[in-house]
């Protein structure tokens, strides 16, 4: 069996659920990434880069998770 370490995390909030009355479906995409240079995680929103601790990068907007093969 390989092991996998999580490298980053595409979230998405979903509005929709606000309009209950509406066909529209839209929302908002941003990911956490880690940098091997620095071994931290940063959140990346469109413009904005800002570093996130560890403990917060999975949450509810989890929408794909990117793992790497350990050698």
């Amino acid at each position: 069996y390989k092991n996998y370490d999580l490298f980053a995390v595409n979230n998405h909030t979903n509005f929709s659920n606000k309009f209950k009355n509406s066909s529209i479906s839209f929302g908002h995409y941003y990911s956490y990434c880690k940098n091997y240079s620095d071994n931290q995680w940063y959140h990346y929103d469109d413009e904005s880069v800002t570093k996130i601790d560890v403990e917060n990068i999975i949450t509810s907007d989890a929408y794909m998770l990117f793992y790497e093969a350990k050698a």
